[in-house]
């Protein structure tokens, strides 16, 4: 399977960064393949591709910020938040 894992937090990068690296760390263990990105205001350019995400089978969003859903569409998307998701 093919996971695109996206994470953002409002008051900087540790969450996200500490849920990014977990989901990623469970995800592999179950032989997942995945792409990671963190929500960054400051550095919009670490943004998966469009071709990452349209390869991608799922898209794990776990952010408790307001996240464009437009790059999305189409796609079969899991939202949650840090604290769920950890």
């Amino acid at each position: 399977m093919k996971l695109a894992i996206v994470t953002g937090c409002p008051n900087g990068m540790v969450t996200s960064v500490l849920c990014a690296r977990l989901l990623d760390a469970a995800a592999q263990r179950q032989g997942w393949s995945t792409s990671v990105e963190v929500q960054d205001v400051q550095h919009p350019e670490r943004q998966l591709s469009a071709a990452t995400l349209a390869a991608a089978e799922w898209v794990l969003l776990v952010s408790s910020v307001p996240v464009d859903m437009a790059r999305f569409v189409g796609k079969r998307v899991f939202r949650s938040t840090p604290a769920e998701a950890l």
